[in-house]
């Protein structure tokens, strides 16, 4: 089980990092449920859409995780992201500088699949209080 949800982290940003969305849908499993402050959206093509918008607004973009935890069913883990903002994002202006951000991202699994998918971002560095 633990090398399992540390594929999972791996396979993770590796698909960020590398803008290789392909394994994604081994990662996610068809059913999995992806909470966003929009509401809840399915699926492995979810998160890939939300990946995309985030790296229109962040070209260079690049995650690292920082800190993680392994319980149970879950994982979650504490990562900073750093990329040039260049378009707009959730109605925040690019201001086209490097911007350090960082979030938490938790993972619930099962069948070596992740089946949920919470995610809280510091949006502050990008010129907003939220």
């Amino acid at each position: 089980m633990q090398k399992m949800k540390e594929r999972i982290l791996q396979g993770f940003f590796q698909a960020t990092n590398e803008r290789d969305f392909s394994q994604i849908p081994k990662l996610y499993s068809p059913q999995a449920t992806i909470h966003t402050r929009d509401g809840k959206k399915a699926g492995p093509s979810a998160i890939i859409a939300i990946f995309q918008k985030w790296l229109e607004a962040f070209p260079d973009l690049q995650l690292e995780p920082l800190i993680h935890s392994v319980e149970e069913d879950q994982i979650v883990v504490h990562w900073r992201g750093k990329g040039t903002f260049l378009r707009q994002l959730r109605g925040i202006s690019p201001t086209g500088k490097m911007v350090t951000m960082h979030g938490f991202t938790c993972f619930r699994c099962a069948h070596d699949q992740i089946i949920e998918h919470w995610a809280h971002v510091d949006y502050r560095p990008l010129g907003s209080d939220e």
